[in-house]
């Protein structure tokens, strides 16, 4: 079996046609048919339900193709990878949670990823605790992490932006005219919160415990989506940065007393190589200056 044989059954297949396929990949149908033959020889199968016009997949065709879909998808991947490293490039892992993307997102998108365009870039969203787990099996190259003490040892970071976590809720809920509110003065307040993996829900959940209170989930979710239309239209109280809720008019968003602060940092594991795309995204986040963007 040989690569060339599985795209050729491949190309067939899904377009429908030895005909379409052979000036898909520019060879002469007789190679095509070849090697579809030489693969039901092979497997000692048949693989097409052959007509006087066109085709159908047998039971094994079908077996087959999804086999080659997978391998042939591996195989491109490998490619890839054995390119990337030829030229001393590989895929930049970058880990952000959602709320940070809402705000960071468009501004990596608008500047840095426009400006590299030969970047290869793949993003993951997730709660801090995840993207952390992920970070040190080194799964992800680099994260963009809230905190609000220093970050743990093993790992390096530069500052981004400070965020102020406020308590949301619709404009016309009777806690919307206020300027500030307690922890205490939610108790019984149906919220909607994000997992626990986040950082955000985790201080939350600790102001609550600290006073002795349990507070009354309406949902946890990893959908900011979710935790908006939820709050804009009344249902529940939530918790958003204060830049965030800015960007929706259908809220309003309040001071918590005591406050609770954060920073946004880009973070990676200290000791690891930084190859050229992984240098190139720390050098253009070291020259944003730490407020919100």
């Amino acid at each position: 079996m040989k690569l060339s044989q599985l795209r050729y059954f491949q190309a067939a297949c899904h377009l429908g046609s030895i005909t379409a396929a052979a000036q898909l990949l520019h060879i002469s149908q007789p190679s095509i048919s070849a090697a579809i033959k030489e693969l039901e020889t092979e497997f000692g199968v048949s693989l097409l339900n052959r007509k006087y016009r066109g085709f159908s997949l047998t039971h094994e065709g079908q077996v087959l193709l999804e086999q080659a879909d997978a391998l042939l998808a591996h195989a491109q991947r490998v490619e890839t990878v054995m390119a990337d490293l030829a030229q001393n490039r590989r895929q930049l892992r970058l880990g952000v949670p959602p709320m940070i993307g809402f705000l960071l997102l468009p501004r990596l998108y608008r500047e840095f990823f426009s400006q590299n365009p030969d970047l290869d870039v793949n993003i993951t969203e997730g709660g801090r605790r995840e993207l952390l787990e992920l970070l040190a099996e080194n799964q992800l190259d680099l994260v963009f992490l809230p905190h609000d003490r220093p970050i743990e040892n093993g790992y390096e970071a530069v500052p981004v932006a400070e965020m102020e976590t406020v308590c949301c809720v619709c404009p016309t809920h009777p806690l919307a005219r206020r300027q500030s509110i307690k922890i205490e003065d939610l108790e019984g307040e149906p919220l909607v919160l994000f997992k626990n993996s986040f950082f955000q829900t985790q201080t939350v959940l600790q102001r609550f415990q600290s006073l002795g209170l349990t507070p009354r989930v309406l949902l946890s979710t990893d959908q900011l989506s979710t935790v908006r239309k939820l709050i804009s239209s009344g249902v529940a109280a939530g918790f958003l940065f204060r830049d965030l809720m800015k960007t929706n008019g259908d809220m309003a968003g309040l001071s918590l007393d005591p406050p609770m602060g954060s920073t946004i940092s880009l973070v990676w594991r200290s000791g690891v190589h930084h190859f050229r795309d992984m240098e190139r995204l720390i050098d253009y986040v070291q020259g944003w200056t730490a407020s919100a963007p």
